[in-house]
């Protein structure tokens, strides 16, 4: 099967998908498929490993329209290509809807995976900017698309109130899944201390603002820990923070890392004792699916797809807010550490059961089989 995938750019400051869409093409294409993936460059590109079985190519984005990442280059491209199925990944800018409306005029089928942009807390930001591109080609390339694709349940349930009729199909991000060391071992960490690692977009959705407030109220108590939020700061956020930790004065138990990429954020993961991502919108989080991986329990809100939290007992799944997350971070500090390492080797199995990026690829090619060669319609598709 021929598939060209399309994706606005690979920047590594835009979150999950520039890490998981290459993840992806590249495993399908291993098992034998021709898969290209057509994206605009960026400055700051996510570092291209583990793509040994599928094209890239790279599109010059145009200066004139940056805002909805406009590329000459890239709709000559893909109007140029004739696969079996186009798959587009987020919404809201140009090269999804140019790969659309390609696949419209050539009676091509297209699937679109809105990447959690379709949620109610994404919905509330840019709101000109989508309501723009909503009337003028989003909504349309929505309806017409053969198939939606959710993450999960809660990201599926959004996607209906937003008034989509097309079939979705529910299909989890995928991981590369390291084996964890034979010996259930306590994370030590160098001079007793503890840390809490918080680790994605320094924005207003992630809850940043309810983890500053319960850090100020718990600090005290547990001297040994210590807070550590990295990311990318997005539109000065950051600044934010640091001002509302000053004024509460815990700054000095909190270390900003900034975007941490590749072996740093490895790294990080593993020496962190909890990750906590507070988040007020996710359709994944594909950094939870990464720190477990790692052996890390974590703490996240139900605005998360990640009830299998509390179904394998490797972390707390929460409401929003500083009164939850501060009960949640108050009841994993005072765990002995061997009891969080236990629930950090729960947490990994279920990532190695049912995150696996194997799984998750063999999935995916049942869909498009589905789809373009009208076989059996898989038990995860849902019209």
């Amino acid at each position: 099967m021929n598939v060209v995938h399309c994706i606005s750019s690979l920047d590594k400051n835009d979150g999950g998908p520039s890490r998981s869409v290459p993840l992806l093409c590249n495993a399908i294409a291993a098992r034998g498929h021709y898969v290209e993936l057509v994206h605009t460059s960026s400055p700051s590109q996510v570092p291209l490993v583990g793509t040994d079985f599928f094209k890239i190519q790279t599109c010059k984005p145009d200066s004139w329209i940056k805002s909805f990442k406009g590329s000459k280059a890239l709709k000559n491209y893909i109007y140029s290509s004739n696969p079996d199925l186009f798959h587009g990944h987020a919404l809201w800018q140009l090269p999804v809807h140019f790969m659309a409306r390609s696949a419209q005029i050539k009676n091509i089928p297209y699937i679109i995976s809105p990447r959690g942009m379709l949620e109610p807390g994404a919905l509330k930001f840019s709101r000109w900017k989508k309501r723009v591109a909503g009337l003028g080609f989003q909504n349309k390339n929505l309806a017409l698309a053969a198939c939606i694709h959710a993450t999960g349940e809660l990201e599926a349930k959004n996607m209906r109130n937003y008034g989509l009729k097309n079939p979705i199909a529910i299909i989890p991000n995928g991981l590369t899944v390291n084996a964890l060391p034979e010996s259930i071992e306590c994370k030590e960490s160098k001079g007793g201390s503890r840390y809490v690692v918080f680790m994605s977009r320094i924005h207003p959705k992630k809850g940043l603002k309810f983890l500053v407030e319960a850090w100020a109220e718990l600090q005290h108590i547990y001297p040994e820990w210590t807070l550590i939020i990295a990311g990318s700061n997005e539109n000065n956020y950051e600044n934010r923070l640091k001002f509302q930790a000053q004024k509460q004065a815990v700054f000095h138990r909190i270390k900003f890392a900034g975007p941490v990429f590749g072996a740093g954020k490895k790294e990080l993961l593993e020496r962190a004792d909890l990750f906590v991502l507070p988040s007020l919108s996710e359709n994944f989080g594909i950094v939870v699916a990464e720190a477990l991986a790692s052996g890390t329990p974590v703490i996240t809100t139900k605005e998360t797809p990640w009830e299998d939290l509390e179904h394998y007992r490797c972390g707390w799944w929460i409401q929003t807010g500083k009164s939850a997350l501060t009960h949640a971070l108050k009841s994993a500090m005072e765990l002995p550490p061997e009891e969080r390492s236990l629930m950090g080797r729960r947490g990994h199995s279920l990532i190695r059961d049912k995150y696996a990026i194997s799984s998750v690829s063999e999935k995916m090619i049942f869909l498009y089989e589905w789809i373009v060669h009208k076989s059996s319609k898989p038990d995860f598709v849902y019209s």
